[in-house]
């Protein structure tokens, strides 16, 4: 996803995008395969990045590759705090806050624990709504967003190219 100026226009496009996409079902495998993906994406831009995945706030995937830093934790339950609160993208939030406008203050949300950056991609179910988030953290908030929607986009069309039986 590119950085733009027309923030309306892009958290419209971010909008839909939280639309577009709603699995029948998610579990290990898949979160494996949507895991090792991500990494594979991250080493080919050469950029080390933190991800986990959940669902229900449970863990079902979490890796932080070599030259990620101690605080990536740290930002990936922030950005996941903020998702599971509000039902969007971290990256949604974080082009509010652009716009001058304050939802913590008002919400009630420090940024001690919500992040508005980029970077946490809810996860539906049909007939359920949200009951996941994919966060990648590492990159510029625009390239976490991008690449979780990307994994996210690939993982509904059969198209991640990960093989992970036998390992789970």
């Amino acid at each position: 996803m590119e950085q733009t100026d027309n923030i309306e226009a892009l958290m419209e496009r971010i909008k839909e995008q939280e639309t577009m996409y709603e699995f029948d079902r998610i579990d290990e495998e898949l979160a494996l395969q949507m895991g090792f993906y991500v990494v594979r994406r991250a080493r080919e831009m050469g950029k080390p990045v933190a991800t986990r995945i959940t669902l229900n706030r449970r863990t079902l995937f979490s890796l932080s590759m070599a030259g990620t830093k101690p605080e990536s934790d740290n930002w990936l339950r922030r950005k996941e705090n903020l998702a599971y609160a509000t039902n969007q993208s971290s990256y949604f939030w974080e082009c509010w806050c652009e716009q001058g406008l304050h939802p913590f203050e008002w919400r009630g949300m420090s940024y001690e624990d919500y992040a508005p950056a980029g970077g946490c991609f809810p996860l539906c179910i049909k007939g359920a709504g949200m009951v996941g988030t994919l966060t990648i953290s590492g990159m510029a908030s625009h390239e976490d967003h991008a690449l979780a929607f990307e994994t996210v986009e690939k993982a509904m069309h059969g198209e991640l190219g990960i093989d992970v039986s036998g390992l789970i």
